[in-house]
């Protein structure tokens, strides 16, 4: 398997302006499984580049793992979600043993909003609901961690919850 490592030279180099507001235009509907298997990951790669921009150094999570992004040893999991017929943005936070959530509130064409969310807040939620179609005008539990990248920004300068290898010195 290869790994990438997205330094922030790199992700300035790609991307700059699109990042810089925030957004990317690159979502395809979800009409079959693969489509929104490429949502997902384009999802992923937003916030890789987004992370890197902001001065991090991140490498994409394994296939089988249960976080998709580690930073500083922070595992961080992408969650991007359409507005649905049921009237919100829905995200699924079973299965996940990450640190941090980055959750992108999708149209068709684009972000249009981050939620970061560290995993303390979530205690056993297995659902977020965001309740307003325009984000920003979402008054709800998660509204603190609207576009909150200072938030994620402090999560990965603390690490991972999880043990790390220690380098060995002879």
């Amino acid at each position: 398997m290869t790994w990438l490592a997205y330094s922030p030279e790199h992700a300035a180099r790609v991307w700059t302006a699109e990042i810089e507001a925030g957004r990317r235009i690159v979502w395809t509907p979800a009409a079959d499984k693969e489509r929104a298997r490429q949502f997902g990951l384009n999802a992923e790669r937003l916030a890789l580049d987004i992370l890197s921009i902001r001065g991090h150094v991140v490498v994409p999570g394994g296939y089988a793992d249960h976080h998709d992004i580690v930073a500083n040893g922070a595992r961080i999991e992408v969650k991007a979600a359409r507005w649905g017929a049921h009237g919100a943005y829905r995200f699924n936070m079973r299965q996940s043993d990450a640190d941090l959530y980055l959750l992108a509130c999708c149209n068709d064409a684009e972000v249009i909003a981050w939620f970061c969310v560290p995993a303390a807040a979530l205690d056993s939620q297995k659902i977020i609901g965001v309740w307003a179609k325009n984000p920003n005008d979402h008054h709800g539990q998660w509204a603190t961690y609207l576009e909150a990248w200072d938030i994620a920004d402090q999560v990965i300068a603390r690490g991972g919850g999880w043990p790390q290898q220690l380098t060995l010195s002879i």
